[in-house]
């Protein structure tokens, strides 16, 4: 049986993977929106940690945002790709997706959400 190794990002390599500022982060974290789901800030100085999951759901966020969807339509859609896709999907998957628009937006304009 092997184990399953799960990557630790710091807030600083989560903005930079999921091409997104670092006051989108903390805002979507403030929110809700993105979980640091490793450890959470606890006080000033206090650094997040975010696995592939949280990663990816930066990602994804962006790339809707990018594609012209509403934050609040953007955070539905992501939250039903990974629910359809399944929740514990590869890093990697972030990677396909932000190389693969059209084919998201595609995916997005059948489910009616992006014209």
């Amino acid at each position: 049986m092997t184990a399953t190794v799960t990557r630790i990002y710091t807030a600083t390599e989560t903005c930079r993977i999921a091409e997104i500022t670092y006051r989108q982060c903390d805002y979507w974290t403030g929110t809700g929106r993105l979980s640091a789901s490793r450890r959470a800030a606890e006080g000033s100085g206090s650094r997040r940690l975010y696995t592939d999951e949280d990663v990816l759901r930066a990602a994804l966020l962006n790339v809707l945002l990018q594609s012209g969807l509403a934050l609040s339509t953007a955070d539905l859609a992501v939250e039903t790709l990974l629910l359809a896709d399944g929740a514990s999907l590869p890093l990697s998957s972030a990677v396909t997706l932000t190389v693969n628009v059209d084919a998201l937006r595609e995916r997005l304009r059948r489910r009616g959400w992006c014209g």
